[in-house]
């Protein structure tokens, strides 16, 4: 439940904090007083899109923060675990929002970071609002769906949501291997794949290729060099060996009267063997070199050929083979299309199937569901003021549609308001008042024995006399296992209240601000007395509105 609210810079809100009781609590005041914006603040606590319009004029920031009671709700304290929001008790949540004039919010959930998204998530388990706009938007069908669906078991629905998934993504498919079966963009492979086909190499192909091409290319300057090299190292007179062999035998007379040059010795023997290996190396590289023109006329010609067919396909000649190897790919992939489009035909086949049986299961499940709303929607119907009335829900399935997430079934709430009239559409045959109580019937009826805090803003619209006060009793009623808030101006609703805040406007030649009061009995008395009587508040009224207040407290 809803144990307060803390307001600052909210529209005509300066500073506000209210703490609120269980059962049913009544907002009244006159119309234009804030009773819509104390509503619009916790909604925007809860996650509602926030608009720098809200923001008080002249102020930097609105702030707004709600404190529930979740003493009793495990899931909730669940769901602030999962999200690490929890507080160190798992008894409360603090929601808390600010808006910035210059645009911008921030939100924390028991102090800590949260997102809009997070609010609105957790606002939904917390609190339900039946807005005064809200019997106008029941007459769609997009809305009597959805408030049957909100009592019918939700993994029914989720399984023909996803077998409709499953649907959506294998058209898909076929689709995609429809329009990739071309014949001519078959034919156009066939024809790249017997062009490549004969001169595509590997990575590994490529580089010796292009190594041996290179070699070939550059053959006399290459032993020209290597001769340098060999003669350098192994000349007769002149070459590194017979420097190091000198050079041995000098060190090895030395080394005769001491000994700390023997090791100068051995590493001048490893060097002889170094460069006597470098030798034999260039030795066989300058007789194994090929000079002969045709040799290099052939590679000449195939890295020519490979250059040219990489330019034409814009890749690199050592990526021929695996472009070869894609075309190849995509070619059998076409090739087969026809195969491959009769499996997902098939495996389209079963999924709907699959998803027909599963939408004949959802629409057994809302028929129970329509059958129990009816009943109970006809029962409250009557204790409105509507005794004639009937309220049926009419559930047409056709297998014969389009597969759809929310399944085959055509919905439509039917009523009869009057005695002897067949049922009619509620969109054709409901006047605005008689919206408004069957809006509340229904509301009442698919309430969710989880959400601790209901909140009607004006549902009374368009009713008066004894169906007000029994529209203040069904609230009352409803107030004794949830808290109940109801922003009302008929003093028959109000009455039956357990509590009541009064709310006004005053205006300075400065600025305008609402104020709200928590009313004791005698205030009671005077604000329902000014709700029945106007400006002029006589005794008689007073004492109607005392007796009335003395009536509701007997009957609970």
């Amino acid at each position: 439940m809803l144990r307060s609210i803390s307001i600052q810079n909210f529209a005509i809100i300066e500073q506000l904090e209210l703490d609120f009781d269980r059962n049913f609590t009544a907002l009244t005041g006159e119309t234009g007083a804030g009773k819509s914006i104390l509503l619009g603040a916790l909604g925007l606590a809860l996650g509602a899109r926030a608009d720098t319009d809200t923001v008080r004029h002249g102020a930097e920031r609105a702030q707004i923060s709600a404190e529930f009671d979740i003493t009793h709700r495990a899931d909730i304290q669940r769901w602030l675990e999962a999200r690490d929001f929890e507080d160190t008790e798992q008894q409360q949540v603090l929601v808390r929002r600010v808006v910035r004039s210059n645009g911008g919010s921030r939100a924390w959930i028991n102090g800590h970071s949260a997102t809009a998204q997070d609010l609105k998530a957790l606002g939904a388990e917390l609190i339900e609002i039946h807005g005064q706009h809200e019997s106008q938007a029941l007459k769609t069908p997009a809305s009597q769906l959805a408030l049957l669906d909100a009592g019918i078991d939700h993994a029914v629905l989720q399984s023909v949501q996803a077998q409709h998934r499953s649907i959506a993504s294998l058209i898909a498919e076929l689709e995609q291997i429809r329009q990739g079966a071309d014949p001519a963009q078959l034919e156009f492979l066939r024809f790249q794949i017997q062009e490549l086909k004969p001169v595509a190499v590997s990575a590994e192909e490529w580089q010796a290729l292009d190594q041996a091409h290179q070699r070939m290319s550059h053959a006399g300057d290459l032993m020209e060099r290597c001769q340098i090299a060999l003669d350098a190292v192994d000349d007769d007179d002149r070459g590194a060996l017979a420097a190091i062999a000198k050079a041995q035998a000098a060190i090895e007379a030395a080394s005769r009267r001491d000994q700390s040059l023997a090791t100068l010795d051995e590493s001048l023997a490893t060097a002889s063997i170094h460069l006597s290996e470098v030798s034999d190396s260039l030795t066989r590289y300058i007789a194994e070199i090929d000079t002969d023109p045709s040799t290099l006329q052939r590679l000449e010609s195939q890295v020519s050929q490979l250059h040219a067919m990489a330019r034409k396909h814009r890749t690199d000649p050592e990526q021929l083979l695996d472009l070869l190897e894609q075309l190849q790919s995509r070619h059998d992939l076409i090739a087969n299309a026809e195969q491959a489009a009769e499996a997902v035909e098939e495996k389209l086949r079963l999924a709907r199937e699959q998803y027909l049986q599963m939408a004949r299961k959802l629409s057994r499940e809302r028929q129970k569901q329509a059958k129990k709303l009816s009943t109970a929607v006809t029962s409250l119907l009557a204790d409105l003021g509507m005794a004639d009335g009937q309220f049926h829900i009419d559930i047409s399935f056709d297998d014969t549609r389009k597969p759809k997430p929310d399944g085959l079934d055509t919905v439509e709430f039917q009523v009869s308001l009057n005695a002897a009239q067949p049922l009619r559409p509620l969109r054709k045959a409901a006047s605005g008042g008689e919206l408004a109580r069957v809006a509340l019937a229904l509301k009442v009826s698919t309430v969710s024995n989880a959400i601790g805090t209901l909140i009607f803003d004006e549902v009374d619209t368009g009713v008066g006399g004894a169906t007000a006060q029994i529209v203040g009793e069904l609230l009352r009623k409803l107030g004794r296992d949830r808290q109940v808030l109801c922003v009302t101006h008929l003093a028959q609703v109000a009455a039956q209240a357990n509590h009541q805040f009064a709310i006004n406007k005053v205006s300075t030649s400065e600025k305008t601000v609402t104020r709200i009061r928590h009313l004791d009995q005698d205030g009671r008395i005077g604000e329902i007395a000014r709700m029945l009587g106007g400006t002029e508040i006589t005794e008689q009224t007073r004492s109607t509105a005392s007796e009335m207040l003395t009536q509701a407290s007997k009957a609970s």
